[in-house]
């Protein structure tokens, strides 16, 4: 609520897990920090990205090479509206990373990438990617929450009464964003970047435009969950169930129910981690309004 970011490390104490705090009240935001993701760079360093009530988006640097990480912010940027929704991946062309963002009374995603040495990056906003292909009406959604469902795609789950859509779309890599298709890609950013360039709009992304048949009003919170290596996503229901959606197929494949109410977060993973070592068994968890459910 305070816009404030602990850093903390889980200890195990004979089995009894605790949280150890590292780094206490950094402050990412002027209010309330809506959503936050990281990214790792490499296994000393990763980016915290943030999205707060002050409709900024802020990109944080955690070093962990000594045992008090080392916080600092890297990039901000002022969103026109309240920001909705980020994602963080990695531009599998270039190696950097790629922030996207939704917002408020806009049917497009926000594009950005940071570029630069350790110590001296800059983030640069690239593309606007279209969630709505017919360019000349206006948006009568907006983004509410994203899932990575592959390499270089995201779906995404939008306002839309009283039923959730579910839009899926291809990312452009960073060199196609910015219309470079060979050449110096860092001077190209730069130059983006000191010049102050707005983002061109890029349309014809979308792969699939579904029908969720996920119940939602305007006071709801949308949430679809990627399912690593597996096809399509979960999604989380006002109604309590959680629903399995194939996105090749278009349709729920599976509904689990659960007994907490209103689901307002959740988590999915695989047994033993993302690793070759994971047994293939997934885990699902629902956070609802009266209690947590689990699922294998």
């Amino acid at each position: 609520m305070d816009g404030l970011l602990t850093v903390s490390r889980l200890v195990n104490d004979d089995n009894n897990y605790r949280l150890e705090k590292l780094v206490s009240r950094f402050k990412l935001h002027n209010r309330l920090v809506i959503a936050m993701t990281y990214l790792s760079v490499s296994a000393d360093l990763g980016y915290v990205s943030s999205i707060g009530w002050d409709s900024k988006l802020v990109v944080s640097r955690i070093d962990l090479k000594d045992s008090i990480p080392k916080v600092a912010i890297v990039g901000q940027c002022k969103l026109l509206t309240k920001a909705t929704c980020i994602l963080s991946l990695i531009d599998d062309e270039s190696g950097l990373p790629v922030f996207l963002t939704g917002r408020t009374d806009s049917s497009l995603l926000s594009m950005f990438t940071l570029f630069g040495e350790i110590g001296s990056e800059t983030l640069v906003e690239v593309a606007k990617l279209s969630l709505n292909d017919a360019e000349f009406s206006s948006h009568s959604f907006y983004p509410m929450t994203m899932a990575s469902v592959g390499n270089s795609r995201v779906s995404i789950g939008t306002n839309e009464v009283p039923f959730m859509r579910l839009i899926t779309v291809e990312v452009p890599s960073i060199r196609e964003a910015v219309k470079i298709p060979e050449g110096d890609l860092l001077d190209r950013l730069r130059r983006i970047s000191d010049d102050h360039n707005d983002a061109s709009i890029m349309r014809d992304r979308i792969v699939s435009n579904l029908d969720s048949f996920t119940p939602q009003d305007k006071y709801s919170s949308p949430i679809v969950l990627g399912r690593g290596r597996r096809e399509g996503v979960w999604i989380m229901g006002d109604d309590g169930i959680v629903r399995g959606f194939d996105l090749k197929r278009g349709e729920v494949v599976e509904e689990m129910r659960s007994e907490g109410g209103r689901i307002k977060s959740g988590f999915v993973g695989d047994i033993g981690g993302d690793g070759p070592e994971t047994d293939g068994t997934e885990v699902v968890v629902s956070c609802g309004i009266d209690g947590v459910a689990m699922w294998r």
